[in-house]
């Protein structure tokens, strides 16, 4: 990331750490999914934590749930321009929780979720209200990191 950084002249940029930093200005907590948990322990982005006797439980306690077990209410749908303006409504109510965020545009939500072929995926969920309209109640997304 720094020569990544430093090449395209960037003077700033976000750090992530498992470990405590001194003083930090905030804290952040994101999640991360695996999905090959000994490969990511054999390449070393992650470990077994002691607490765990076997790999075979480490795999089990990251095993994905089956999808007839996940309920969603509504429709999902990969996101489109224009459900942009709703995103970025639910992205900004959200956000407006805490102290410290940062109140994206609709710039932004086009440059960092409209779904980019193998790098970023997001997907609405559409509802229908009383008068039987559709309307986005929620998102995800996603992104590869390589």
């Amino acid at each position: 990331m720094m020569r990544r950084k430093r090449k395209n002249g960037f003077a700033q940029a976000y750090y992530t750490s498992g470990h405590s930093m001194p003083t930090p200005f905030s804290t952040a907590t994101f999640m991360n999914r695996f999905i090959n948990v000994e490969k990511l322990c054999q390449i070393k982005y992650t470990s077994k934590p002691t607490n765990i006797a076997k790999m075979s439980d480490f795999v089990r306690h990251h095993k994905l749930p089956a999808e007839d077990s996940i309920k969603i209410n509504g429709e999902i749908r990969e996101m489109t321009k224009r459900d942009t303006s709703t995103v970025l409504k639910l992205f900004n109510m959200q956000q407006a929780k805490y102290k410290i965020h940062y109140k994206m545009s609709q710039d932004d939500i086009i440059h960092h979720l409209m779904p980019k072929e193998n790098v970023v995926w997001t997907y609405v969920i559409e509802n229908i209200d009383i008068d039987g309209k559709k309307y986005v109640s929620d998102f995800f997304s996603m992104y590869r990191l390589t």
